[in-house]
């Protein structure tokens, strides 16, 4: 939606930089009416506007729910404690890694989230594969 409402503003020839906070000052002006814009496309973007605006409402309820469930599950609070892991990383870690006990060690764990090489060891000589892209 956001590109949307910045591509039918390029259009008219007003251009903003890229990210969701430059086209907040797109939809105050097209709900300005000091005839800047056509009539028409206010019109026509209005819709656009309230879709972005009703987007943004289901976010913010889908943040509010995940944050709830972080607070109620014990794994991803403590997960959330080591550095560079948040609030949405923990929950996805302790919803998909049910039983960690199964991995050998931090390398097979890294291995399977894509972070490190599968290694293939036969007759006492590693072999790495490659970097696998299927991981989560």
């Amino acid at each position: 939606m956001i590109n949307a409402l910045r591509g039918h503003f390029s259009e008219a020839g007003i251009v903003v930089p890229v990210g969701p906070k430059e086209v907040y000052g797109l939809v105050d002006l097209l709900m300005k009416d000091d005839g800047a814009l056509p009539e028409a496309m206010k019109q026509a973007l209005k819709p656009l506007v309230s879709v972005l605006s009703h987007v943004g409402q289901e976010i913010a309820g889908l943040e509010r729910a995940i944050l709830a469930a972080h607070r109620a599950d014990e794994t991803a609070k403590r997960l959330a404690e080591v550095p560079g892991i948040g609030t949405l990383t923990s929950m996805v870690l302790s919803a998909s890694i049910t039983a960690p006990q199964h991995f050998k060690g931090g390398r097979e764990f890294a291995a399977y989230l894509g972070l490190v090489p599968m290694q293939y060891t036969t007759g006492g000589k590693p072999r790495l594969g490659r970097i696998t892209k299927m991981g989560n």
